[in-house]
Order: C-alpha cells, then structure tokens, then sequence
C-alpha cells in the first residue's frame, strides 16, 4: 500500500523534476553572467591598452590626445565675445537672444 517516498511529493524536495530545472536554470543564468563579467573585463583592460599606448604615442608625438578642446575654448568665427559676455550667458545674467542680436547688428 504504501510505496513510494513522500518527500517526493513536496515541493522542496530537491529530487523533483520542477526543482532541479529551477537549480539548472540558476546555474545557467550564473554561468552566462560570468561570461559577460569575463568579457566586460575583457574589453575594459583592452580599451586601457589601447588608451595607454595613445598616451605613449602622444609624449612621443607630442600630439593632443583630448579631442574635447574645442567645446571648451571661445568660437573664433563671428563676432568676437569677450569674456565677460560668455561669463553672463553662462550665470544666465545675459539672454541667448541678445548674443544673437549682436552677432546680427555686427553683420
């Protein structure tokens, strides 16, 4: 009459099926994880690399690496701002509106 186990018929037993694809599933989901930090890291130490022999070819070349200059310095074409001026834009004590109309009255 009575055969069989009956851990088997509760859900936390770790010999059903519905448990043990769930600790495959988890297994799997961790191992793809690992994968992708293996290779994130990857990339991160090959993109070190290659900034540091673009720093080395740069002191050797005595070229600029920092290709952001130019959004830091005055524009040179136009009318000539002073600096004051773009300090003014900048605080927000000045309107875009009145550079424009400058540029304009100087044109």
């Amino acid at each position: 009459m009575g055969s069989g186990d009956l851990n088997m018929k509760k859900s936390w037993h770790p010999q059903t099926l519905a448990n043990q694809r769930r600790v495959a599933e988890v297994k799997q989901k961790a191992e793809e994880e690992a994968q992708r930090a293996a290779k994130l890291q990857k990339e991160l130490r090959e993109e070190r690399q290659r900034e540091e022999m673009d720093r080395l070819n740069a002191t050797v070349t005595k070229k600029t690496i920092n290709k952001l200059d130019w959004m830091y310095n005055a524009p040179s074409v136009g009318v000539p701002q002073t600096s004051e001026d773009l300090e003014a834009y900048l605080l927000g004590k000045k309107d875009a509106n009145d550079l424009l109309r400058d540029k304009a009255k100087h044109e």
